[in-house]
């Protein structure tokens, strides 16, 4: 499957280290028996072949009385080990050789024989090599076939993975008479996310709705507080009016967003110049420091792009402090204040809805709006704190323009 990463955590991968290491160890086990085995009969055999020789090297001593040229007498040849033995006949291995000799007291009468354990190294040698050549090809082999059994069973779930990544909102594909446990499992996903985007549907549609049947009683609301000629209460009931407005408002963008994706629509656009006007609107003409850098033309959609950065601008003026600066370069904008930052806990759970930090008063909207704005143009948005103040930084993708299969998918979200 395209987009697959094996990395030293990867259970197919894990699979085929836990098959080769019990191979591995198998094949030491069985070569550790083996060879013992085989080197202790063949040290048998080099005894009885030492013994046979002292029989006929002691049979020549009896009928010449010369003992043979490759026989020892007495015990100054003998190993320690064997030298400071009593009389009788014995057999003794000396790391390098099999020793037989028939000790006496007299050294006329002591006579010993030596076999090389040459061959006793020849034949380990070639047990180590065979054992080692069968270790490699077992171990071989065996990585193979793990390979492909493990592959059988992680293979749906990394095209489940892939699935899931690319198509969110469609269900996972599953065999529909598959019983095994990787299919259950793929079933079960399918039911949750079923669940949870009726859940997402429900919440929109009340969101959507409550905001939308409390405009009309908020416009006559706000109309009726211009009308109150208190000097201290009618601003007062002014402001709350307003940003209650504005509540509703962002309420209503806020459930619109992912019907919004599916109206993206592509078209050249000068970052600089929205942004300027943007910063003309939100903190009036001639407020607001802009630096422009690069070619800022990209493929956008500007109804969402501007409402984006009127966001991001609207948010540093609200809770920062002036002056206010603003850099595109390129297709990325960047928005700084110089007022107290953003929160730890912002920056560590991210823009949460109806979560407010700080001194000054809001709906815990902006930001949240922003993400998701900046989320449909295929945009990254950061938020940082520098040594002046905050800091929110939105960079788009190759020009801006947004890929395929988030058009698709934004397409088939709304469908």
């Amino acid at each position: 499957m395209s987009g697959a990463r094996f990395g030293p955590r990867s259970i197919r991968l894990q699979v085929v280290a836990v098959v080769a290491i019990c191979v591995l160890v198998m094949v030491a086990l069985v070569a550790a028996l083996a060879g013992t085995g085989s080197m202790t009969a063949a040290r048998e055999q080099l005894r009885q072949e030492s013994l046979v020789r002292l029989d006929v090297a002691l049979a020549a001593a009896d009928l010449s009385g010369v003992a043979m040229p490759d026989s020892y007498t007495g015990r100054a040849d003998l190993p320690a080990g064997l030298r400071d033995r009593g009389d009788g006949v014995y057999t003794y291995f000396d790391g390098q050789a099999m020793w037989a000799s028939r000790l006496a007291e007299s050294d006329r009468d002591t006579i010993s024989v030596r076999l090389s354990a040459r061959p006793l190294e020849e034949q380990a040698a070639t047990l180590r090599r065979t054992f080692g050549l069968a270790a490699a090809v077992a171990i071989l082999i065996s990585c193979a076939v793990g390979w492909m059994l493990a592959g059988s069973v992680t293979g749906p779930l990394r095209r489940a993975a892939g699935a899931l990544r690319a198509e969110p909102e469609r269900a996972l594909p599953v065999e529909e008479d598959a019983a095994d446990e990787v299919a259950v499992l793929v079933r079960r996903v399918n039911e949750l996310r079923d669940g949870l985007q009726r859940s997402l549907e429900g919440e929109r549609a009340f969101t959507a709705d409550v905001a939308h049947e409390l405009r009309t009683p908020l416009t006559t609301l706000v109309t009726a507080a211009s009308m109150i000629d208190d000097p201290e209460v009618g601003p007062m009931v002014q402001r709350q009016t307003q940003r209650l407005r504005e509540l509703v408002e962002s309420l209503l963008t806020l459930a619109r967003s992912r019907a919004d994706a599916a109206r993206v629509a592509g078209t050249p656009t000068d970052l600089a110049e929205l942004t300027r006007s943007v910063l003309d609107e939100v903190l009036g003409p001639g407020e607001g420091r802009l630096d422009v850098a690069g070619d800022t033309t990209l493929i956008s959609d500007p109804v969402l792009l501007r409402q984006l950065v009127v966001n991001l601008v609207a948010n540093a003026a609200r809770h920062g402090a002036p002056p206010i600066d603003v850099v595109v370069d390129g297709a990325s904008v960047t928005v700084s204040d110089h007022g107290p930052g953003f929160p730890e806990a912002l920056l560590a759970e991210g823009p949460q809805r109806f979560q407010t930090f700080g001194r000054t008063g809001g709906s815990g909207l902006g930001l949240t709006i922003a993400a998701l704005q900046a989320d449909l143009l295929g945009a990254g948005l950061e938020l940082l704190n520098t040594p002046e103040g905050a800091r929110a930084r939105v960079a788009f993708g190759a020009g801006g323009r947004r890929t395929d299969d988030r058009v698709a998918q934004a397409r088939r979200t709304d469908a």
